[in-house]
């Protein structure tokens, strides 16, 4: 393709392709270094773990900040590999090397983290590397990820009253073509239907062509995550 539309065209192997990435990532870096050492406010920063497709951990570390001008800057710092270890010295470990980097150890205004024990203790160590951050005042809980603990916990209050009520029905019913089966967690038979679609291309294919001949729009069902309460909402809509 590339030949026939251009016939001196010349496509980079995998080899170069790496170096040029790993030159345009540096040269990122250091006008982002740049930009920083112009700034004189205080920095809230971000930490948050994602895991790829392949299992492998990464964190990414965030800047915010409003400028002199009363501009806010919101600007990813570095996606650090977690090579397996999540504990909270290994997270003060690669926080605090990432803001040597950048010349900011001194510019904290807070840091905000989910609510996982190994969060608390990343805080506590950091004072390790930077000794005169104030732990008890710079370290902010995200509310997102609170609300997603208790939408979830909510949910499985539902669950469970839902499967209650099935066994009920089903022991107060004498014929068995009558019982009436309620499902012990509808959100969970939608989630492994989403599923199916998702990884298999001839249900995709079987389920566009029920909903052409129902007469109904093809839509793509959404996949809940665990990390995301209102994705269980997107899903079930």
């Amino acid at each position: 393709m590339y030949k026939f539309l251009n016939p001196k065209a010349t496509l980079p192997g995998r080899n170069q392709m790496k170096s040029l990435t790993l030159k345009t990532f540096a040269a990122a870096q250091q006008t982002i270094k740049s930009f920083l050492k112009t700034c004189n406010s205080k920095i809230s920063f971000t930490i948050d773990g994602w895991s790829s497709f392949n299992m492998k951990g990464y964190y990414g570390i965030t800047a915010h900040f409003i400028d002199k001008n009363w501009k806010l800057h919101c600007i990813l710092l570095d996606f650090v590999p977690a090579h397996g270890q999540h504990t909270g010295n290994a997270i003060a470990k690669l926080f605090f090397e990432v803001l040597q980097f950048y010349d900011v150890t001194k510019c904290i205004q807070g840091i905000t983290t989910d609510n996982t024990n190994s969060n608390f203790t990343f805080i506590r160590e950091l004072q390790t590397h930077i000794s005169e951050i104030d732990t008890k005042n710079i370290h902010f809980v995200c509310f997102a990820h609170i609300l997603n603990l208790a939408a979830r916990d909510f949910m499985k209050i539902l669950d469970s009253e839902v499967e209650e009520t099935a066994n009920i029905l089903t022991d107060i019913s004498d014929d068995d073509d009558d019982d009436c089966q309620v499902p012990p967690s509808s959100v969970r038979k939608i989630h492994s239907l989403a599923k199916k679609l998702k990884n298999s291309e001839h249900l995709r294919e079987d389920f566009e062509k029920f909903c052409t001949t129902l007469n109904l729009k093809f839509t793509m069902p959404k996949l809940d995550v665990i990390t995301r309460w209102n994705s269980t909402l997107d899903m079930l809509r």
